[in-house]
């Protein structure tokens, strides 16, 4: 019996791989697409049962609208995966859905579920198609963390800015469909342009949960933008955010994304959980959006009180609701902190692994979930099995700025310097306001080291020093590229801030705690190692 969350899943007399999408049945081995590889693993573990497909598209393609065909040639790619072995095995129930049994009668769920099918044909050809469905489906149905963008209204009074609202909706409703969000397509939102619209009729004309609008407005002599989301079920308003726009509103927008988009999402979670009457989910994802955001901001007091904050906010979340693949991920990062250093570095390095195994177990097609797991095998001293990873989570979500900067540090520790900066500066041009910049900038200084670009090394390890609790090795490669750049008063005076930081590190227990053994990366940071003994750190 196959349960989700499952690593390697059965597949009649095979076996199948969700994460690596690969699939070996009757001696042959088959590599499926990513998406593909998820409708499948969705399919086997709930197999015995018809799957709609509304919640196939659902669990597959969370953050897009797709039509059936995209399923469909899903469907196609895994019967020819299955081959003449499971020719049969996954089923088409007509108007419904699919269903998979393996090389087994269908269970009798499977077989009520076809002849309901069967009996739904029948009545929709003697009624008539056009009378399917009578009414229009419920908002409280709707697919979760769905909804629409309305078309912002211009009301500052001066018709010239109707091209720039009509361009906001754009660019906010593209924004909010990064996110992992089912987000009606913009050609369908603009028919209600100018309308007066009723919040609960749209969202069930359109069957999605909520519904996002926008007013532009002058304040004095500067436009400010004002986004509201409300619930399509109530019409009761959840969330609400106001921006002054400048010349540059574009680029304002680009950089308020994550922040914009994570609110979002922890808004729509919490109002599910709500809608599903389950109190304790409504707790728990509360937990966990506050814990969410602590991390992503500055720390109140130290580094350390926030990261024991934050593990305290998501052990109480868990202990609500231990499938919470979000919490797992964020508990491995807090355990990660100060990690290398740490006189308890076997301890929490073992936590770190055990929470992100637990995030991939609940969440395999989670690209969060992947990249966690595959920043704990970086620290873990395994950075090809981490790049592997990371492609993964990247082959699934190709615009994840935080991915590709974590699968720069696996290029790096790999010796794969030049690469390692391309994945980094691509990660800054996808997100250039994201609040993780400042540690970007570290990594961008530790591959342009690798490198032997010393000058710009020291400006961009610059700027990730002046992070409000900067990594360890934002010092240490400063100190070095400074050193290796012939400002060896300012190299020092870093050296001489690091045994307060970290007392003990020396150059040899810098080398017995590489988290790489790969010859190119080890050759390349001999030159680290030359720049800090240049800067007065001991051997």
């Amino acid at each position: 019996m196959n349960a989700p969350g499952e690593r390697t899943l059965q597949v009649g007399h095979g076996l199948f791989d969700p994460l690596r999408g690969e699939l070996v049945l009757g001696g042959h081995r088959a590599r499926l697409r990513p998406r593909t590889a998820t409708v499948l693993a969705y399919l086997v573990q709930h197999a015995g049962r018809t799957v709609g497909k509304d919640e196939l598209m659902q669990a597959v393609w969370p953050d897009a609208i797709v039509t059936e065909d995209s399923l469909v040639q899903c469907v196609k790619e895994i019967r020819q995966a299955l081959g003449e072995p499971g020719r049969d095995w996954v089923r088409t129930v007509p108007r419904l859905g699919y269903a998979f049994a393996a090389d087994r009668p269908a269970p009798a769920r499977w077989r009520k579920a076809a002849m309901i099918g069967l009996l739904a044909l029948v009545v929709a050809g003697t009624l008539g198609w056009r009378s399917w469905p009578a009414s229009p489906p419920s908002s409280a149905s709707a697919p979760p963390r769905s909804f629409v963008v309305l078309p912002i209204v211009n009301q500052t009074g001066d018709p010239g800015h109707d091209r720039t609202a009509e361009a906001m909706t754009e660019s906010i409703t593209d924004t909010f469909g990064r996110g992992r969000l089912t987000v009606v397509a913009p050609s369908t939102a603009s028919a209600f342009k100018g309308q007066q619209v009723d919040v609960r009729s749209l969202g069930a004309k359109l069957n999605v949960r909520y519904v996002v609008q926008g007013v532009l407005r002058m304040d004095e002599t500067q436009p400010v933008l004002t986004v509201r989301m409300a619930d399509a079920s109530t019409a009761v308003q959840l969330w609400q955010q106001e921006l002054r726009i400048g010349p540059g509103w574009s680029q304002q927008l680009r950089e308020d994304r994550d922040g914009i988009t994570t609110a979002l999402i922890n808004v729509m979670r919490v109002a599910d959980a709500r809608r599903d009457g389950n109190p304790g989910a409504v707790r728990a994802a509360e937990l966990v959006s506050r814990a969410r955001d602590l991390m992503r901001g500055p720390p109140a007091t130290t580094e350390a009180d926030r990261q024991r904050h934050v593990q305290a906010l998501l052990q109480e979340a868990l202990q609500l609701d231990d499938q919470l693949a979000a919490a797992w991920s964020i508990l491995a990062f807090t355990y990660l902190h100060d990690v290398r250093f740490s006189p308890e570095r076997t301890r929490k390095l073992q936590r770190a692994v055990e929470a992100a195994e637990r995030s991939v177990d609940l969440a395999p097609t989670s690209d969060t979930a992947l990249i966690t797991r595959g920043f704990v095998y970086i620290e873990e001293g395994r950075p090809a099995l981490a790049l592997k990873m990371l492609d993964r989570a990247i082959e699934l979500h190709p615009k994840n700025a935080f991915g590709l900067a974590i699968r720069g540090i696996a290029l790096l520790h790999l010796g794969r310097a030049q690469e390692a900066l391309e994945s980094v500066r691509q990660a800054m041009r996808l997100s250039p306001g994201d609040p993780r910049m400042v540690r970007w900038h570290t990594y961008e200084g530790m591959a342009l080291l690798h490198l032997g670009q010393d000058e710009a090394a020291v400006q961009s390890l610059a700027h990730g020093s002046t992070d409000a609790s900067p990594a360890p090795y934002a010092h240490l490669y400063l100190a070095s590229a400074l050193a290796l750049s012939g400002r060896l008063d300012e190299a020092r005076a870093q050296v001489a801030r690091f045994p307060q930081l970290y007392p003990g590190v020396t150059l040899g227990r810098m080398r017995t705690q590489e988290a790489s053994n790969a010859p190119e990366f080890l050759r390349q940071q001999e030159r680290v190692y030359a720049g800090l003994r240049r800067a007065g750190m001991p051997d």
